[in-house]
């Protein structure tokens, strides 16, 4: 009884409706967008939509950030690989809905349709207004972060690394995704020693839940580097999540709006509000758990629970 209750306390303190907003900055993310195939189709026809409630949370974030897995282009020459994943942009997508303050591009499907694909992505967004890391037209331009906004004085910005299919990889002519290796996170977050720093990497394992050692030397040399907080994604299913040195870690956020497979385990995704207390400089999160189901990419909220430092790790179930 005295665990439940102080379970019941804690959610009660931590609840976004007892917090003092001006003490903190809300950082929202989510995991994999596909905005093509069937979800751009419940798009154009009005079909279905993104539950009202979610977008709500999303809309009380300072900053939102999500993983674009798709290119966005009428470019038709695909480059040798099983799966493609694009969305018709004119068509409209569920970007104008979402409407993220950031995307991140590194990932192994941002070259599906080689470098014209790539461009094609980047100047979509452009028009949109919507924010972009991660690749680029060369791997210096990958290398440049997003700048979301100022925390007390310090620029938040955001970078996408990928460590995924090394043939999407940017290099110093051709653009493409921006690799994770460890002297290019090094370089591109040393640029920035002063400012607030989020990483987003694409890592891990297609439908695994357990993390890799891969992805926790990743994420923990990203922090000991100067990321203030890691998130990742690839697996398309949820994974664990662990504070690292008082830096928050979210190893696989899962899909949140994906046209994949009907299997249970891909229609379960996280939504993370992390908050950020300015005065002293530490983390908690609220941590949605969203669901759709077989047949439908459309997510809704599921459940909540809070995650703070001194929680040895995410409780899973």
């Amino acid at each position: 009884m005295r665990l439940a209750a102080l379970l019941f306390f804690l959610f009660f303190l931590f609840s976004p409706a007892f917090i003092k907003n001006s003490d903190y900055v809300k950082i929202a993310f989510v995991g994999d967008l596909f905005l093509g195939g069937p979800v751009q189709e419940n798009y154009i026809l009005k079909r279905d939509s993104i539950d009202e409630n979610l977008l709500n949370i999303l809309n009380s974030a300072d900053f939102f950030i999500a993983n674009l897995e798709c290119v966005l282009s009428y470019h038709e020459k695909e480059i040798p690989k099983k799966y493609h994943l694009f969305a018709l942009p004119e068509a409209g997508t569920y970007l104008d809905i979402l409407k993220p303050d950031a995307v991140t591009l590194a990932n192994n499907h941002i070259k599906d349709y080689g470098v014209e694909g790539v461009l094609d992505t980047i100047s979509y967004l452009e028009k949109l207004k919507i924010k972009f890391t991660g690749a680029g037209k060369d791997l210096h331009f990958a290398m440049i972060p997003a700048k979301l906004g100022e925390i007390d004085g310090k620029n938040v910005l955001l970078f996408g690394f990928s460590d995924i299919s090394h043939f999407v990889w940017a290099n110093e002519k051709e653009a493409g995704a921006l690799p994770a290796k460890k002297s290019i996170i090094k370089k591109a977050l040393k640029n920035y020693p002063n400012d607030f720093k989020i990483v987003y990497f694409h890592f891990g394992k297609e439908y695994v839940k357990n993390v890799t050692k891969r992805q926790e030397i990743l994420a923990h040399f990203a922090i000991d580097n100067g990321a203030d907080l890691v998130i990742g994604a690839h697996s398309h299913v949820v994974q664990r999540y662990e504070f690292y040195k008082g830096k928050p870690i979210f190893y696989g956020l899962g899909n949140f709006l994906f046209d994949i497979d009907d299997k249970p385990i891909t229609k379960i995704g996280l939504m993370p509000i992390i908050y950020y207390n300015k005065i002293k400089k530490n983390f908690f999160a609220v941590v949605y758990y969203v669901k759709s189901k077989p047949g439908n990419y459309f997510p809704h909220l599921l459940r909540r629970e809070i995650f703070y430092e001194g929680t040895l790790q995410s409780n899973l179930r």
